[in-house]
């Protein structure tokens, strides 16, 4: 998974992708996207560059959603956007973020089987680098240590790859119901 950023900045993804449009490249290509900023001439224009898939990456946890300036009514319009202009769309779901209460997840399974994209990613482990937010939460509740899939050194450099993971497997796929819209990634 990449960085999330072709719509950091509203103006200029769309700026992008009318230069885009208006160099007739054709091409076939792919995009990374946040929930919001996002508006109707952003899908449309992604729509006529000959874009394949387009990405969303969200978080389940609610207050994460918040904190980066969306909610389900935002993810909602994107998939009515996509569904009216043809655009294949794909959910990368990051789950788990750490105390994220079980009604958030459950909340954000129930809402994408009712708002149906082509697939949602749910993504069960979150990296854990240095000097994170993230990795400042966890490094301050020692309860949360044993979520890790390994040990914290005492002078942590994060090179070796640590996972945070918040849910267990077998509530998730009590939750996904065997839905073929979700694919749990590892």
């Amino acid at each position: 998974m990449g960085d999330s950023e072709l719509n950091n900045n509203l103006d200029h993804a769309v700026a992008f992708c009318q230069a885009l449009k208006d160099a007739n490249l054709d091409i076939k290509w792919k995009a990374l996207m946040r929930p919001a900023p996002c508006s109707e001439e952003l899908i449309k224009l992604l729509q006529q560059t000959g874009i394949e898939q387009l990405y969303v990456c969200m978080m389940s946890d609610k207050r994460e959603q918040e904190k980066n300036g969306y909610n389900l009514l935002d993810v909602k319009r994107i998939i009515e956007l996509c569904k009216i202009y043809d655009l294949p769309i794909t959910f990368n779901l990051l789950t788990g973020f750490p105390m994220e209460p079980q009604a958030s997840i459950e909340d954000t399974i129930a809402f994408f089987k009712e708002n149906r994209p082509q697939r949602v990613n749910i993504i069960l482990y979150i990296r854990v680098y240095g000097r994170t937010r993230l990795t400042k939460i966890i490094e301050a509740n020692p309860d949360l240590h044993r979520r890790l899939s390994r040990n914290l050194g005492e002078k942590e450099d994060f090179i070796e790859p640590v996972f945070y993971n918040q849910f267990d497997l077998d509530y998730i796929r009590e939750l996904v119901n065997g839905d073929e819209l979700f694919y749990l990634d590892f």
